[in-house]
């Protein structure tokens, strides 16, 4: 593991103290890691979701890359209003159905 060493201004650290305090937490360097971290997944899966939306990567390889799973991938795409069906595609689906 490295160190990080991070500036806070005041008004973070009191809000920091008011959770860890509220939730009896007493590894503070630990919490930060875990806020960090969730933090950091959540910046990947909005780049991740750009790029389905740019049509550079694929939902599964996101899923797969995030570790997640390809229904919590879809969750996540879809609650970003991102449509991964273009017109043709939804061409091609639409002549399966009829054809049924």
């Amino acid at each position: 593991m490295s160190t990080l060493s991070v500036r806070i201004d005041e008004e973070i650290e009191k809000k920091l103290n008011q959770v860890l305090e509220s939730r009896k937490i007493q590894d503070k360097s630990a919490y930060i890691r875990q806020l960090l971290s969730k933090g950091l997944q959540e910046d990947l899966i909005e780049i991740f979701c750009q790029q389905i939306k740019k049509g550079k990567i694929s939902l599964w390889k996101a899923a797969q890359t995030l570790d997640l799973s390809l229904r919590e991938m879809m969750v996540e795409v879809e609650s970003r209003d991102i449509y991964i069906f273009d017109e043709k595609a939804l061409e091609i689906d639409m002549e399966f159905v009829k054809s049924d």
